[in-house]
């Protein structure tokens, strides 16, 4: 099941080790918390879409015994797009330097681990500017990933059902035990 909280835990934690930033410093976007004092370095994360890509693929399977329900499954590919954004300190270098590591088989050896597949960054855009009469450094990147979904459902069904079959030569009759 596609847990947007869970992938973005995932993307920060890879975000983090890449660039040795220090614990706590990848935070989730949109929070109103502390930020630290006016030197230390953080960045956010924020899972802006989830799209479907092409047709997910549905299987149907029996359950164990002794249940009379059909589990269905459907498994689709999920594009993902997050938007990555340092703030003070060296933001734009850390922005670009994230931009290249992605490249990197740790990066994509980590994002497989997490079930995540590389697609895409954008180039680092450098946003520094002046907030509450401070000069604060700031930078953005965009990453899009690709994620794989699997979805479960339990479906109940008959436990037995009578089935005759009737030829012209003669008639069969049998109670079908199901799953």
């Amino acid at each position: 099941m596609l847990d947007p909280h869970a992938v973005n835990r995932s993307l920060r934690g890879i975000i983090r080790t890449l660039l040795g930033m220090p614990a706590n410093s990848v935070r989730p976007a949109n929070q109103n918390a502390p930020t630290g004092t006016m030197d230390e370095q953080f960045a956010t994360v924020l899972v802006t879409s989830v799209g479907a890509e092409g047709w997910d693929d549905s299987r149907h399977q029996n359950e164990a015994q002794p249940s009379t329900n059909v589990a269905e499954s459907v498994t689709g590919q999920r594009r993902l797009a997050a938007s990555v954004q340092f703030f003070r300190g060296d933001a734009y270098t850390q922005a670009c330097r994230l931009r290249t590591l992605l490249g990197t088989s740790q990066a994509i050896a980590s994002l497989q681990a997490a079930g995540l597949g590389f697609v895409s960054a954008s180039p680092a855009r450098n946003l520094t500017g002046v907030i509450d009469t401070y000069w604060e450094e700031r930078a953005q990147i965009d990453i899009e990933l690709y994620l794989i979904d699997h979805e479960v459902i339990s479906t109940p069904t008959y436990g037995r059902f009578p089935i005759s079959v009737t030829t012209p030569a003669s008639t069969v009759s049998h109670e079908v035990l199901a799953p």
